[in-house]
């Protein structure tokens, strides 16, 4: 799955606002659900993608269970996706990359 996928980045959203938490705090969940509207899921697949999220944070992290249940999640629809929140989305992937040498430097 590529990580530029609108469903790996929600989903990459959603494990760091669960990190540390059995499940996202509802204050970052009802955030993750407005971000996938705009992106163009519907609720439900918006809320599917939190949910697989959070088994993935107790897993430890998003990984290749994960990234086969996101592929199950139909895309949204062409057209979704604006300029704005491609830069987030790119921003937001930056912020992830950060946070994971960051976890890594702490760790060794």
């Amino acid at each position: 799955m590529a990580r530029t996928d609108a469903r790996w980045l929600l989903a990459t959203r959603a494990v760091l606002f669960a990190s540390g938490h059995p499940c996202v705090p509802s204050q970052h969940r009802d955030r993750l659900l407005e971000s996938a509207a705009r992106r163009g899921f519907a609720p439900i697949h918006g809320a599917a993608i939190i949910a697989i999220a959070e088994q993935a944070a107790l897993r430890g992290g998003l990984d290749r269970t994960a990234a086969d249940q996101l592929r199950e999640i139909p895309h949204p629809p062409s057209g979704a996706n604006s300029n704005l929140s491609m830069w987030l989305s790119l921003i937001i992937a930056a912020l992830v990359v950060i946070a994971g040498v960051i976890g890594a430097i702490r760790f060794l």
